[in-house]
């Protein structure tokens, strides 16, 4: 493959991954809203006080929230996988033709030689999260932060659902 070749697969496989994890990032909070929205709408009409007045209401919308919020976790390990492995090709084209301008340890932070003050916390933690790891040992921190919200927004559902089941006055 010609380097001009070789260039347009890496911006190729580069602009793919970067692509996946904001397609992600779009689906993810979709999810995520519509999982809120279920919760919102569970208490407003099937809680009130600290009873709950609608038990198969909101048994019934805790599992629909469960259902999305393991939806959500499910497209933000797939799409993390589908955009580590086009960012491992990229890198994998960088590192054959020496390209190590393009490599993810290239990185322009802490290569100035001014005197700079000693960055925040939040910036050193940003940074520290930003290091380039192995692609097929850890997930990118997006994807991680957004299994986390998803897997609270089951466990919110859950704990819904498990409070109706346990509590309610049933019909029958």
């Amino acid at each position: 493959m010609s380097d001009e070749h070789a260039f347009e697969a890496w911006k190729h496989y580069a602009a793919a991954g970067g692509a996946d994890k904001d397609r992600m990032i779009q689906i993810a909070t979709l999810l995520l809203g519509f999982s809120a929205a279920i919760a919102g709408f569970t208490f407003d009409h099937a809680v009130k006080g600290h009873q709950i007045t609608e038990p198969l209401a909101a048994a019934g919308l805790s599992i629909g929230g469960m259902i999305v919020a393991f939806a959500s976790a499910l497209v933000t390990l797939l799409y993390g996988g589908y955009a580590n492995r086009n960012w491992a090709r990229a890198e994998q084209i960088a590192e054959s033709y020496g390209w190590s301008e393009l490599q993810r340890a290239n990185t322009p932070l802490g290569s100035s030689k001014k005197t700079t003050p000693a960055p925040s916390v939040l910036a050193s933690w940003a940074l520290y999260h930003s290091n380039p790891h192995p692609l097929d040992l850890r997930l990118a921190p997006v994807f991680l932060w957004f299994f986390l919200i998803s897997a609270l927004s089951f466990c919110a559902h859950l704990s819904i659902f498990l409070w109706t089941v346990l509590t309610a006055a049933w019909p029958w």
